[in-house]
């Protein structure tokens, strides 16, 4: 069964495969001035140094081989690990799961999604307080935004392992911790 490409960053169908190290040779059917005119050619040896979109140039990252370039386009399941707040996103299909350190836990009972609803915070209020207790669940209400955006980013097939990409989600974070802290 064949699959279809459709590139991430303009939408076009055309993809290539650009190879390094190929010795590659051509007919000559015929010399005119200033002029070559090939016939059939061959290639020899090489390997495969990326696939990229003919429209825009967008590069298929981490994606070296046929087999890896199908169950790409196919939507099969892989795994993308940032170091950034330790970022793990579990591609399954056309969706998938995002784990991250982007979220601040309850001083209490350590959930992410508790603000002072625990037992432990009814009986002792020394750590945090309502307003403090409100501020973290706002701030962890952006995050999981956060989370939502890079997770779809990489089910459109974006590489959120560039530079550019963890430089702009550092930006955001810190821009939520300075709103919310």
């Amino acid at each position: 069964m064949s699959v279809k490409f459709t590139c991430p960053g303009c939408g076009a169908h055309r993809l290539e495969e650009i190879m390094v190290n190929v010795t590659v040779a051509s007919e000559i059917i015929s010399v005119g001035e200033g002029d070559i005119e090939y016939g059939e050619q061959s290639n020899e040896d090489g390997v495969v140094d990326r696939y990229q979109c003919m429209g825009c140039g967008y590069i298929l990252s981490d994606i070296s081989d046929s087999e890896a370039l199908y169950d790409f386009l196919q939507g099969s399941s892989r795994r993308i690990e940032l170091d950034a707040y330790n970022i793990v996103i579990e591609i399954e299909g056309n969706g998938g799961t995002i784990t991250s350190d982007l979220h601040e836990s309850c001083p209490y009972c350590d959930q992410i999604h508790c603000v002072n609803d625990c037992d432990q915070s009814q009986y002792d209020s020394t750590q945090e307080t309502e307003e403090d207790a409100c501020k973290r669940g706002q701030f962890n209400a952006a995050m999981d935004g956060i989370e939502s955006f890079v997770l779809a980013q990489a089910c459109a097939g974006v590489d959120i392992t560039t530079p550019a990409f963890i430089c702009a989600l550092e930006t955001a974070f810190e821009s939520c911790a300075n709103r919310y802290s």
